[in-house]
């Protein structure tokens, strides 16, 4: 690695040793993501009610008219894990 005045070689590993402190000295605060208890259930419905959904949303585009639910909620219905 070349040598560079004034510069400092970057650590080897930037992991929680590398980052000992944050600003003005404070120490760094980790957020932890852990995964559900539970998986979350649906509705017993939900297949059902998304392709009624879906269904209603083709034909009124077929037809030039607008929709009865939001972009967002059919795609949400459609969206996979």
């Amino acid at each position: 690695m070349a040598s560079f005045p004034g510069r400092t070689a970057p650590p080897v590993a930037m992991g929680t040793a590398a980052v000992a402190s944050g600003a003005a000295g404070r120490p760094v605060k980790k957020l932890v993501i852990s995964n559900f208890k539970v998986p979350p259930k649906l509705p017993e419905n939900f297949a059902e009610d998304m392709w009624s959904k879906l269904l209603a949303a083709i034909v009124a585009i077929q037809q030039q008219r607008p929709t009865d639910c939001s972009n967002e909620e059919l795609y949400r219905g459609t969206a996979g894990p």
